[in-house]
């Protein structure tokens, strides 16, 4: 694009000293500096006549803060002017209003003319403005209110910044209409513009005599600053309100722009700034886009500047945003690349993305509107999805691509920031929270959760995945379905599993996936078909789902208890089956062990009956060792001991219980006796016996006998041998001692038994 060289005569203005301010009676003070820069206005006369004008100024009702309002009118060569002075603090105003349609004033070059050739303007507004100023509706009196009504859509304000600018109702001729049209893609012919031109006052601190020295400025340098930022001129095209621009900026046909800015620069830069719709989205974002333009009339993509912000938007917008941008219509390539080869996958999983709604944290309206105050353009930090040049690489994808990054709500559930890029990799995301859901009778659980969002030509997949108390959470979304799955796990035998129809959403509104899961008190399944669920393990899940679970569905606890009771039979039979194998190998022994242990009347449960006798071996005496509850205490990791010989040679060396009448340990602690085993075992069969005294934490004789009165302890615990005591329903249990006094002696604390 050439170069729009925009040239006033500011050397004028720079040989201006602060003068004492002119007045009338009615006049207001208006510094020298600013009066001289009204009189260098490309107006035809107005050099000449700026004196009478400024003179007949009168003062007007205003509002909003501004100090003073003041108009004037004058026809001038023809020209009727109507000029307007406005003060609000230290800011100062000067609105130069030609109330007629005029050839393009000559501010330009020739070949800025030449680009311009034939345009014509209508009620141009000429200001001359110390700071940005923004002019309502109720601060203009009725005539420039009018002339707003008339050639400026009736806005309800206008804005002016700081400098010297030229606002005007036009038809854009000559050469420039091409451009916009063939670099933005925008036909010219289809609306009508307002064209500006923003020349900024010069600042030159460094000068006394400068314009800046007689005017009420307070901060020079940041002025200076943003002097050099700003463009020497620029042309604004504003669309006229309800005008829209179909498939402009290189987009698809569907998409349309309206309350549209567009501006070129003459520094070879085109732009625009306002509302799009893209096809396929619920909403309407505010956007700005902006590109150099090379010598060959392309654009140049490599420093592409685009965005979009919205208050609320959803990945499905998102989605439609990135494939909206891919068209080939756009100038120099597509501005994502590769998204062609997968995005028929990306519309498919369109209802899937719309559950992911992305809240813009900056305060902004729901769409622009230009000279409207309450529908202001955006700062730069509310844009949310950018447009990143082909040097760009994040995400494992590589430009030009799209990002956006911000507050993500998925399913209901405040997720945090996500940050989504599409490009050559695909459309890919992913963000973690920790969450809290109800997991069936679990109660409220803290979750981990993943939210993962991957589509290109080989995968599309979206979904949520957390783990509690080693259980899985996923949260699968497929075509226009919500899938939550629980697997049953074997500490936790029952599984959640709900589906949910993805529906139209709203900014508040929904499926919710805290509410989905309140809803489910899960199904019990059948632990014995989980993988692993064995042994132990089964049996305490069997026994959850008999007790905890036994309100659920699914599998119910009358089946657990029924396979409970199965696994206790078998394993029982199992059992069984092995000690019986073990007694008779036992019983077929004739090893010395053996026979001592029968020479004392102990016998084997089921091949003989127990008596007390006295033998060469009191370690088998029957109140002392029984082989069957011996067995009991290991089971059949015995294997293929001889437990008679290891009782004598082993157990009882070792202080372990043979039998249910009788506890080595427990005798010694509680009847105060202290001496070594062959000894406390001698007392227990003499004295112990004779005196009735408890020798096991399970089996009371004296409560034996309170039961089931007899002649006497020994003949008591005789009887209760003989009859197969517990086996044959008798009970010795402690717990009818009360009131029965030991031996006086016994209280006296551990006594030394004889050797």
């Amino acid at each position: 694009m050439n170069r729009l060289w925009i040239k006033v005569g500011f050397a004028l203005l720079s040989g201006l000293a602060f003068q004492p301010p002119v007045h009338a009676q009615s006049e207001p003070a208006i510094p020298a500096g600013l009066q001289n820069a009204l009189g260098m206005l490309p107006v035809p006369g107005i050099k000449d006549a700026l004196g009478d004008m400024i003179t007949d100024l009168k003062k007007t009702a205003c509002g909003n803060g501004i100090a003073g309002c003041y108009t004037a009118k004058k026809t001038v060569a023809g020209l009727p002017l109507q000029l307007y002075f406005y003060t609000r603090s230290t800011n100062q105003t000067f609105l130069l209003v030609a109330n007629t349609r005029m050839a393009l004033p000559n501010a330009f070059n020739k070949k800025t003319l030449g680009l311009l050739d034939g345009t014509q303007v209508v009620d141009p507004i000429f200001s001359v403005s110390v700071g940005d100023f923004s002019l309502t509706g109720k601060d203009m009196p009725a005539d420039l209110r009018a002339i707003v009504a008339s050639s400026y859509y009736a806005v309800d304000a206008l804005t002016f910044p700081s400098g010297m600018q030229m606002t005007s109702h036009a038809g854009i001729k000559g050469l420039l209409g091409p451009v916009i049209h063939t670099v933005m893609g925008v036909p010219v012919q289809d609306f009508t513009v307002r064209a500006g031109v923003v020349l900024p006052i010069p600042v030159d601190i460094t000068s006394g005599a400068s314009l800046a020295a007689s005017l009420p400025l307070t901060d020079l340098d940041k002025m200076k600053s943003a002097g050099k930022d700003l463009p020497e001129g620029f042309f604004e095209f504003q669309l006229a309100p309800g005008k829209t621009i179909k498939g402009g900026l290189g987009m698809n046909p569907g998409v349309e722009l309206t309350d549209a800015t567009l501006y070129a620069t003459n520094l070879g830069v085109v732009g625009y700034k306002g509302n799009v719709t893209i096809p396929g989205s619920k909403r309407k974002f505010i956007t700005f886009f902006e590109m150099p333009v090379l010598p060959t009339g392309a654009a140049d993509l490599l420093n592409v500047k685009f965005g979009l912000a919205a208050k609320v938007l959803t990945l499905e917008d998102y989605a439609n945003v990135a494939i909206s941008m891919a068209t080939s219509q756009a100038p120099g390539g597509s501005f994502v690349k590769d998204i062609k080869k997968y995005e028929d996958k990306i519309f498919l999983a369109t209802k899937p993305l719309s559950v992911f709604k992305l809240k813009n944290p900056e305060a902004m309206p729901a769409e622009y509107k230009f000279g409207d105050p309450s529908k202001p353009f955006p700062a730069a930090k509310a844009f949310n999805i950018l447009l990143l040049g082909p040097l760009a690489s994040e995400g494992g994808t590589s430009g030009p691509l799209l990002r956006v990054f911000d507050d993500v709500v998925v399913l209901g559930q405040k997720i945090g920031k996500m940050k989504v890029i599409v490009g050559t990799g695909g459309l890919r995301g992913n963000v973690s929270a920790d969450l809290i859901f109800k997991m069936g009778p679990l109660g409220k659980l803290g979750v981990k959760m993943a939210t993962n969002v991957e589509i290109n030509q080989d995968r599309q997949l979206v979904e949520m995945k957390g783990n509690v108390l080693g259980r899985v959470l996923e949260v699968s979304m497929n075509g226009a379905s919500v899938a939550v799955r629980s697997p049953a796990t074997c500490a936790t035998p029952f599984e959640i599993s709900l589906d949910a129809q993805i529906t139209a959403e709203t900014d508040d509104g929904g499926l919710d996936l805290a509410k989905l899961l309140d809803a489910s008190a899960g199904a019990n399944v059948d632990p014995s078909k989980l993988q692993g669920c064995i042994g132990e393990d089964l049996k305490k899940a069997l026994n959850w789902v008999s007790t905890t679970g036994s309100a659920l569905g699914g599998y119910t606890a009358g089946e657990a208890n029924k396979a409970l009771n199965k696994i206790a039979a078998d394993a029982a039979a199992e059992y069984n089956k092995a000690k019986n194998a073990a007694r008779n190998l036992a019983n077929s022994s004739t090893n010395e062990a053996n026979n001592a242990f029968k020479s004392m009347g102990n016998a084997f449960k089921g091949m003989g009956k127990k008596k007390h006798k006295d033998g060469p071996d009191k370690r088998f005496d029957p109140s002392v060792f029984d082989w069957d509850y011996y067995y009991d205490t290991r089971g059949t990791a015995w294997g293929n001991t001889d437990l008679v010989a290891h009782w004598r040679d082993i157990g009882f060396n070792e202080g372990r219980r043979g039998s249910y009448e009788f506890d080595i340990n427990f005798y010694k602690q509680h009847n105060g006796l202290n001496s070594s085993n062959s000894n406390i075992l001698n007392h227990w069969l003499g004295d112990g016996i004779n005196q009735c005294l408890q020798a096991s934490p399970d089996f009371s004789l004296q409560a034996l006998m309170n039961r089931y009165p007899g002649s006497g302890c020994r003949d008591t615990l005789n009887w209760w041998i003989e009859s197969g005591g517990m086996d044959s329903g008798l009970n010795g249990k402690p717990g009818s001692t009360s009131g029965i006094p030991l031996p006086t002696e016994l209280h006296k604390g551990p006594k030394k038994l004889a050797p």
